[in-house]
């Protein structure tokens, strides 16, 4: 029931990265294209996630899938986890630069973009949750979400809380 109610949205996901990159790249193609050229293996990371995404979504159900069902959900559960995070980590590098050549995985060697790019997983997690609740028509399942939702919502707090510390206290 959870891949076939989310599975109906990715491509609105999708589309709306694409128009969303399309116009601020219309808007500001001075800054976007420093931020791809400094962040490069960041974005590339987050680009090989969404095919994993997408080749999921599509492939997993499909007869002669070698893989197995279990493999595809396990690259959805990993891109649930590890698109969000990155995107976080990219956006959090708006407040602290690139500073070497390593082309975007220097984020991952500070603590701020680590912390930033949990909290968005977290918060991804909490609206996606509550998506399900509000189209998922199983009380069980709607009950076991709403636990989850809560749960993953204390996690957020404490990793908000953090990044604003580490935000406020940054040089």
């Amino acid at each position: 029931m959870i891949v076939n109610s989310t599975g109906r949205k990715w491509e609105l996901t999708f589309t709306t990265l694409v128009t969303f990159g399309g116009a601020f790249f219309a808007s500001f193609p001075l800054f976007y294209s420093t931020s791809f050229g400094g962040a490069y293996w960041v974005w590339i990371l987050l680009l090989v996630t969404f095919v994993f995404q997408a080749v999921s979504y599509e492939f997993q159900t499909k007869l002669g899938n070698l893989l197995g069902r279990n493999t595809f959900r396990a690259f959805l559960l990993i891109n649930g986890c590890l698109g969000p995070f990155i995107v976080g980590a990219a956006v959090s590098t708006f407040f602290t630069g690139w500073g070497n050549g390593w082309h975007g995985l220097e984020a991952l060697a500070n603590p701020f973009t680590i912390v930033f790019g949990i909290t968005v997983m977290f918060l991804t997690q909490i609206l996606g949750g509550m998506y399900m609740q509000g189209n998922i028509d199983d009380e069980a399942l709607r009950s076991r979400l709403g636990r989850a939702v809560r749960s993953i919502s204390a996690l957020f707090l404490v990793s908000f809380l953090g990044c604003m510390t580490l935000l406020l206290t940054m040089p």
